[in-house]
């Protein structure tokens, strides 16, 4: 009830009569289910529609239940309301429904970005569900040495690393607000398939066919390689992402010289991270030691492909706010973030090294806490 009383206080400065939430992740942030349901949120008071299944919602959620057959049912209750302003989800809510909500006769506005600031900023007890996601893919990575071995393919470790995870709990899928974005527990690449693709990240890999090209591929590991682990833990509705780099044998002395350079970004972030300095300007400090250290063109993926951000929020959805990026955002105690500098060479090897961050007063605490090291193997 925290949650909704919250909104309300959102609503009442923006003058907006009521919310619509209907988003999976946003309902189970204001409600604690994932029931299919649809919670309205008025300035002074709430309602909880569930279509299915009401009575797993009940127990799920605490909130009073209202048990409906339609979404239509839904559409009368606020009708009845004679609301001026709608506050709605504009980045997730399908048009054919935003069509429904035009009939009521008011106006929509978008409160989407209020519900993720809502967000970004965790409670204790998100904290501590992140943590339990953490050590979901900490447990995992400490597999990789007694697991790798020369001609094992990438998607035999892939399939490992997800095996550990799961077994010890999780909850086997991911999710990111960002549209048509379809993401992996894991990316298991090495030197030579650290390609980019259709996703805003430095690099996909192959994948195993074009339907999804995204991920480990049937690549065999080979001496020399650098392996490039981006695995994410996913416990009780919240995640947790880290990437880590194994090598084969020796690596080679560029990407040895790289992984330096990326720590260095990563613990300049991790000391920097504390209330009141901006996204923006960590983002162009970054730039900047990318640039003195010679890996601009290299720094974030190569170009045309360079993403544009060096770390993000993350908690029930991998993709949350702040963004580390060109785009002004403050950082507050108690967010959390998954800050990730890596290097990407035109012959498709790089390195790279992400942790999930809780931000204090004295900076960002790992709560991931895998070894940072290159780890030769």
């Amino acid at each position: 009830m925290h949650r909704i009383r919250k909104l309300q206080e959102v609503l009442q400065a923006r003058d907006v009569d009521m919310a619509l939430i209907m988003f999976s992740k946003d309902i189970f942030y204001f409600t604690g289910t994932t029931q299919l349901s649809s919670l309205i949120v008025t300035q002074d008071d709430y309602r909880f529609f569930v279509l299915r299944s009401a009575e797993r919602a009940r127990k799920e959620s605490g909130l009073d239940v209202i048990q409906v057959s339609g979404f239509g049912e839904v559409l009368r209750e606020m009708k009845e309301w004679g609301i001026r302003t709608l506050g709605i989800e504009e980045d997730v809510l399908p048009v054919r429904v935003y069509r429904r909500l035009v009939k009521l006769g008011c106006d929509c506005v978008d409160i989407t970005p209020d519900i993720l600031r809502m967000r970004s900023v965790k409670e204790p007890s998100e904290i501590e569900k992140i943590k339990m996601a953490a050590k979901q893919s900490g447990r995992a990575l400490e597999r990789v040495p007694e697991i790798v071995r020369e001609g094992m393919t990438e998607l035999e470790l892939s399939a490992e690393l997800e095996y550990t995870m799961r077994m010890d709990g999780h909850e086997g899928n991911l999710s990111m607000r960002d549209w048509n974005s379809t993401i992996l527990n894991a990316f298991v690449l090495s030197s030579g398939t650290i390609i980019p693709g259709r996703h805003n990240t430095v690099a996909d890999g192959t994948g195993l066919s074009p339907g999804f090209g995204s991920g480990a591929g049937r690549k065999k590991l080979r001496r020399g390689d650098v392996i490039w682990i981006d695995i994410t833990g996913h416990s009780q509705g919240y995640v947790s992402d880290e990437t880590r780099c194994f090598s084969i044998g020796k690596p080679p002395e560029k990407l040895v010289r790289a992984y330096e350079f990326v720590q260095d970004v990563y613990f300049f972030l991790r000391d920097s991270l504390r209330e009141g300095e901006w996204t923006d300007d960590l983002f162009k400090k970054c730039l900047d030691m990318a640039e003195k250290r010679g890996y601009r063109n290299n720094f974030l993926g190569i170009p045309p492909y360079q993403v544009k951000f060096v770390g993000h929020g993350i908690g029930i959805e991998l993709d949350e706010m702040p963004v580390i990026s060109p785009l002004r955002d403050e950082i507050r105690e108690n967010m959390t973030l998954s800050i990730e500098p890596k290097v990407m060479f035109p012959d498709f090897t790089g390195v790279g090294v992400e942790s999930t961050l809780h931000i204090t007063s004295k900076g960002g605490r790992e709560i991931t806490d895998s070894p940072l090291e290159l780890i030769e193997i």
